[in-house]
């Protein structure tokens, strides 16, 4: 918690002191707004590097490197049948999976509902 608080306020109080006023009402909009980027289009590169293609390529291998130990076992347990193991047996979805499928479509309905 600490580390999460220290993560978000640091950057925000360091706008504040040095009087980027309008760089937080950018930050602090939520949902975020894109309304205005129809009348200035200018707005999107305002604070976005261009795109690099070594950066793009670098985080795509990270990507394909962290799924693909999943990827691998799934298609193996797919194509591999094996016997049921001594004392296992098949469990339904546990409890704290439901809620947890329950917070995150919460969560991706708020994000994407405009909200009064």
């Amino acid at each position: 918690m600490v580390l999460a608080a220290v993560l978000v306020a640091v950057p925000l109080l360091c706008c504040v002191c040095a009087g980027y006023d309008d760089m937080l009402s950018d930050v602090a909009a939520f949902p975020p707004r894109c309304d205005d980027w129809v009348d200035l289009p200018e707005r999107l590169w305002e604070a976005k590097c261009p795109f690099n293609w070594y950066v793009f390529a670098g985080m795509s291998a990270i990507a394909v490197l962290s799924v693909s130990p999943f990827f691998r076992r799934a298609v193996v347990a797919m194509w591999w049948k094996r016997g049921p193991v001594d004392g296992a047996t098949r469990h339904a979805f546990p409890w704290f999976g439901w809620i947890g499928l329950g917070v995150m479509a919460t969560g991706w309905v708020l994000s994407w509902t405009r909200l009064e």
